[in-house]
C-alpha cells in the first residue's frame, strides 16, 4: 500500500496541474488606463488585434488602444504579402511594432504593424436557431470556471464512538460546444477506533455536443480504497448520448 499512495499523488497533481493550466491560458490585452481584456487571441492585422473574449463575443482592438499584451496561446500572423507565421505576441513597442515568439524557430521576432496584412470583416453572429451562415453554432451558453467545494463530518459518542468526514470538490466549465469538469472525493472514518473508511477517488470529464440532444464523452477516473484492498483502480470511459 505504501508504495501506492506516490502514485495517487502524483496522478491527483498532475491533473491539479492540467486544471489550472487550462485555466490560466487566455490572452490578456492591457489598455492605457489599466483596463484589462481576456480572452483568446484570433488575429492580429494592420490595425490592431482580434479576440474573442469569454462568451464568444468578437472584439477589435486598435493598437493606439493597447498598452501591453500577455499571449499565451499562439496566433497565425498574416502578412501583407501574403505570408504567415505563428506565434504568440508578447508585445507592443511605441516604434509600431509587435513582440512575437515565433512559434518554429522559438525566438523572439520583432514585426512592424505596417507590414501586416489588414483586418477582414469578424465573422457574422448567429441569428436564429442554426446562426448566420459561416458561424459556429453556440449550443451551450459558455461560462467561466466555476465549481464547489464542501467538507462535513460527524460524530458520534455512547454506546459506540463515531467518527467520518467527507470531502467533496467540482470545477467544471462551459463553452461553445463542450463541457469540462473535474471532480475529487475522499472519505474517511472510524468505529470504535477501527478504521472503516478511507477512499479517495479524482475524476474528469469531457463533453463535446454536436447538437442540443447529441453529444460525445469520455471520461477518467482513478481511486484507492483501503478498507476494501484497492490500492489503485483506474476507468476510462469513450461513448455518446443524447
Amino acid at each position: 500500500m505504501r508504495s501506492v499512495r506516490p502514485t495517487i499523488a502524483a496522478f491527483v497533481l498532475a491533473l491539479v496541474a492540467w486544471f489550472c493550466t487550462a485555466a490560466a491560458a487566455q490572452d490578456v490585452v492591457v489598455g492605457p488606463g489599466g483596463a484589462q481584456t481576456t480572452g483568446r487571441m484570433t488575429g492580429v492585422f494592420a490595425s490592431g488585434l482580434r479576440m474573442e473574449a469569454a462568451g464568444g463575443a468578437i472584439v477589435d482592438l486598435p493598437w493606439r488602444d493597447i498598452a501591453s499584451v500577455g499571449g499565451a496561446t499562439p496566433v497565425t500572423i498574416a502578412f501583407g504579402s501574403g505570408s504567415q507565421v505563428v506565434g504568440r505576441v508578447v508585445g507592443v513597442e511605441a516604434s509600431g511594432t509587435v513582440a512575437v515568439v515565433d512559434a518554429d524557430v522559438l525566438g523572439l521576432i520583432r514585426i512592424p504593424v505596417a507590414t501586416l496584412a489588414p483586418a477582414p470583416e469578424p465573422p457574422p453572429v448567429a441569428s436564429g436557431p442554426e446562426g448566420a451562415a459561416g458561424s459556429k453554432k453556440s449550443i451551450l451558453e459558455p461560462t467561466e470556471w466555476n465549481g464547489k467545494v464542501s467538507l462535513t463530518g460527524s460524530a458520534a459518542a455512547g454506546n459506540r464512538d463515531v467518527f467520518t468526514a467527507l470531502f467533496q470538490a467540482l470545477v467544471q466549465r462551459d463553452f461553445r460546444q463542450d463541457h469540462l469538469e473535474f471532480g475529487a472525493l475522499a472519505v474517511y472514518g472510524k468505529s470504535e477506533g477501527d478504521l472503516v473508511n478511507d477512499a479517495q477517488r479524482v475524476s474528469a470529464l469531457w463533453r463535446h455536443y454536436y447538437s442540443e440532444d447529441f453529444y460525445a464523452y469520455a471520461s477518467l477516473e482513478a481511486g484507492r480504497d483501503s478498507i476494501q484492498d484497492i490500492a489503485l483502480e483506474l476507468f476510462a470511459n469513450v461513448g455518446a448520448g443524447w
